[in-house]
């Protein structure tokens, strides 16, 4: 009789659930992507987990279900939930997530955990934008599997190497290894952004917008990842502050209206002094021609003449008179 009413109970509670409606507090739905998700609560109520149903579209859940404590159980449950799926692995999305669940009579919020079922083969559409002084970075080693904090420590001191003010602000795991082989959340790498201390997390995944300008990337299970040490892809924003731009061009324009007036001035004055000389060497010239005709006419006279005393001449030219 007991296991009758036990039944029972749980056949009314479905069936009551199944009447309930699932929506995530604030701006947009998490499964923006309509995958295969899974959110584990806090387990305060009947609720104990949910999953996204890709062929009713929407959020579905059962008290039927045991609270998932561990990252096995949430893996487990994610098998059983999508059985279509070879899922291998599964990945924190967002540690804190509110969600209001209603039902005819009453609603509720809660809080949960929101993961994401890893099956199939990894390609990743990922759309970064990648602010002005910033640069997009990956690392992956095929041969590797660590986990999402392992990749984030390596990446912020890939980003110190060059600049020590740099830090990561945004990034998406490459390629996900299987958890019943290399450990539950471990991946191949991780695709990253480096910017300054000073800028703000900036992620877009808005397929609509077309004022940006996107590092996407893809990859597939039969491309071989290796450590991309010199792989950097600086990648600037068409929305860069017009501000910034007007006094960069002012600055350029500045500098070069001062040299050429710099190279005008100078040129000026070396042709000043090159015709000042040049009028000088003519001036010279000249004055020297006449010297010279002077002094030919002089010394001919004289050799007409003899060289004689000329005080000599003038007393006898006064004698002769006399």
């Amino acid at each position: 009789m007991s296991a009758t009413l036990i039944w029972f109970y749980l056949f009314q509670t479905s069936f009551v659930l199944s009447q309930n409606y699932v929506t995530f507090l604030g701006d947009k739905n998490p499964n923006t992507d309509h995958d295969a998700y899974v959110v584990q609560t806090n387990c305060s109520n009947a609720i104990t987990s949910l999953y996204f149903d890709n062929q009713m579209n929407k959020w579905t859940f059962s008290s039927a279900d045991s609270c998932l404590h561990s990252l096995n159980d949430i893996l487990s449950y994610c098998q059983r939930v999508y059985p279509e799926l070879n899922v291998i692995n599964i990945q924190l999305v967002s540690e804190k997530i509110g969600f209001k669940i209603c039902d005819p009579t009453s609603c509720s919020v809660e809080n949960g955990a929101l993961f994401k079922c890893l099956y199939g083969a990894f390609k990743s559409k990922t759309q970064f934008q990648v602010p002005v002084d910033c640069q997009f970075e990956h690392l992956a080693r095929k041969s590797e599997c660590k986990t999402t904090e392992n990749w984030k420590n390596l990446a912020n001191q890939k980003c110190q190497s060059f600049n020590k003010i740099f830090h990561v602000t945004n990034y998406s795991m490459i390629q996900w290894c299987d958890a019943f082989k290399d450990g539950i959340e471990t991946f191949n790498g991780i695709e990253f952004i480096c910017c300054p201390n000073k800028l703000k997390n900036v992620r877009i995944e808005d397929e609509n917008i077309d004022s940006q300008q996107f590092v996407t990337n893809y990859y597939s299970d039969d491309v071989e990842l290796l450590d991309s040490n010199n792989l950097v892809y600086n990648v600037k924003l068409i929305d860069k502050p017009k501000k910034d731009e007007k006094f960069k061009f002012l600055g350029y324009a500045t500098t070069f209206f001062l040299i050429g007036f710099f190279m005008t001035v100078f040129v000026f004055i070396f042709y000043r002094i090159f015709k000042k000389n040049r009028k000088s060497d003519i001036l010279r010239q000249r004055l020297g021609q006449h010297i010279d005709k002077d002094q030919d006419s002089q010394l001919n006279q004289m050799q007409i003449n003899g060289y004689e005393n000329p005080t000599y001449k003038f007393f006898d030219d006064q004698n002769g008179s006399l």
